[in-house]
This record gives C-alpha cells, sequence and structure tokens, in this order.
C-alpha cells in the first residue's frame, strides 16, 4: 500500500511537469527507498494529469509566467524558471553563468510548492530597484497579479494557477493509448525528432532558454522544414532549409514572429519566409 506522502509527492512531481514519466519513476525509487507501486502510481497521475489538462484554458497563468520571462531575457534580464534546488544556489549559479542587466529566477523547492498547492511563486531577483519594478511590471503586462512591497529586501510574488501542460516525451506514459494527432515533427531540448502538436511545439519554443545555441526544428508533413535558434543578444534566429537551392533563407525573429511561422507550417506546410519578408538566403 502506497503511504499518503508518497501519494502526494507523486501529484506534486507530475504537476511540476519538467521531468518524463522514466526520470520520475527513478527519482522517486530513489527518493523514497522502495520500488514498490510507485511507477503504477506515475501511470495513474500522468492519465489523469493529460485529462485535465485538456480543459484548461488556452493560454494558461504557467504560459504568461513563460512568455513574460522571455520578455525580460530579451530586455536583458536573465529569467529562469525551476532553476536550482533553492535560492542561495540558485543566486550562486546565475551569477556565475553571467548576467547583463540582472536576474529573476524561481527555484525547485518554489514550484514544488506552487504544484503542491495549486498556486503561485516567490521569484529572487538582483536585488535593485529598477530591476524589481521592472520585473513587476512585465508580469503585469502579461495579466499576472503581483504582490510586492517594493523593498528589494522581498521576493516578489506572483499568484497564479499552477497549470503546465506536457508534450511529446514529457506527456508518454506506459498506459498512454495514443498520442494526440501531431501537425508536426520536432526537434527540441536535445532530444530526438518526434511527433508534435501545434500547441506542443508553441509552448516548447516559449520554454526553450534564450542561451546561445539552444535550437529547435519543426517539419511538417510536406517535407518543408523551419529551425530557430538563440544567439548572443539575446537574437532568436529562424531559417527555412532548402535543399533545392543549397542554402537557407531567414532573419532575426520576435518570438512573436516566430510562433506565427511555426503556425503556418504547421496548418498550410509551407515556407513563410515570403510572408515574413527582410530574409537573407545563405548558400550551403
Amino acid at each position: 500500500m502506497i503511504d499518503a506522502e508518497i501519494s502526494k509527492s507523486v501529484q506534486v512531481e507530475v504537476a511540476v511537469g519538467v521531468a518524463s514519466y522514466e526520470q520520475l519513476v527513478q527519482d522517486l525509487e530513489e527518493q523514497w527507498e522502495t520500488d514498490e507501486g510507485i511507477a503504477e502510481l506515475l501511470d495513474v497521475e500522468f492519465a489523469r494529469h493529460l485529462a485535465a489538462q485538456e480543459e484548461w484554458p488556452e493560454v494558461t497563468d504557467c504560459d504568461r509566467l513563460t512568455a513574460a520571462f522571455r520578455d525580460l531575457d530579451v530586455a536583458g534580464i536573465t529569467a529562469r524558471e525551476h532553476f536550482s534546488c533553492c535560492q542561495r544556489c540558485g543566486v550562486d549559479e546565475i551569477t556565475e553563468q553571467g548576467v547583463d542587466r540582472g536576474y529573476v529566477f524561481y527555484h525547485f523547492q518554489d514550484v514544488r510548492s506552487a504544484a503542491a498547492e495549486g498556486g503561485g511563486v516567490c521569484l529572487s531577483y538582483t536585488p535593485e530597484q529598477k530591476i524589481g519594478e521592472e520585473i513587476a511590471a512585465t508580469l503585469r503586462r502579461h495579466g499576472l497579479e503581483v504582490d510586492w512591497d517594493g523593498s528589494t529586501e522581498a521576493r516578489i510574488e506572483v499568484r497564479m494557477t499552477w497549470q503546465r501542460r506536457r508534450h511529446g516525451r514529457l506527456a508518454a506514459h506506459p498506459s498512454r493509448a495514443e498520442r494526440p494527432a501531431a501537425e508536426l515533427r520536432a526537434i527540441y531540448d536535445d532530444g530526438p525528432m518526434e511527433p508534435m502538436t501545434l500547441q506542443g511545439c508553441l509552448d516548447e519554443l516559449m520554454r526553450m532558454r534564450p542561451i546561445e545555441g539552444n535550437f529547435m526544428v519543426f517539419q511538417a508533413p510536406s517535407g518543408v522544414s523551419f529551425q530557430v535558434m538563440w544567439n548572443k543578444g539575446p537574437t532568436l534566429w529562424g531559417e527555412w532549409p532548402d535543399p533545392s537551392v543549397k542554402g537557407s533563407r531567414g532573419r532575426n525573429l520576435s518570438l512573436q514572429e516566430a510562433r506565427e511561422m511555426i503556425t503556418i507550417l504547421a496548418r498550410e506546410g509551407r515556407s513563410a519566409a515570403e510572408d515574413l519578408g527582410g530574409t537573407e538566403f545563405t548558400p550551403w
């Protein structure tokens, strides 16, 4: 019999939404020093989570938080979700990596608390008034409720409902009968190319950290491909490789433009380079 504490930890880790079924089986069996019933319980919880997310709003608070963090990244404030084990380690790690104007993050203890209670997260940030104000303003612009008294000694609290969707291999579990119909195939997070829904592709695009060299590839059933990569800045480069002309056409994009290009690829199976305009040709 699985006790209530183990059952709760299974629910929380599935809701956190960042580890695969296989990884969670390994982690939780090590944590609780037992392999009795954990894999089966995870399988049930994955199924429950995937059914629940079908009823969620099209844009969740987790989506809003991720979008706000990407805006902060582009503005020079390094923004990281579920980053490091705790606040002290997170501050050390993010400053060691190097930041431009400042940083903001929430750590794994924060996200587990949010997932357990279905609520919000507290953010750690560069302890400067202007940085805190910019972070709070960006969060509010994305429709999130912020609780912060303006003191740099206080963390910024984001009041939200924790709903993080699982897609692709993060949604896989043993009893899953079938995947949703996939509009595209995608490479993301250094994994293999796999079938993905349009929603999954758009979510993974937003979740990809703007670190130089991070990339994604999207391919339609027609064979047309579109790929994006973060460069220094950070700036996002998008291009359409075309073997027939031995080259690719592309330019720097906003995240919104990249989302539009992926949507056209999924729905129409074609390159949208001409729609976008301003692209340049790079021979191979």
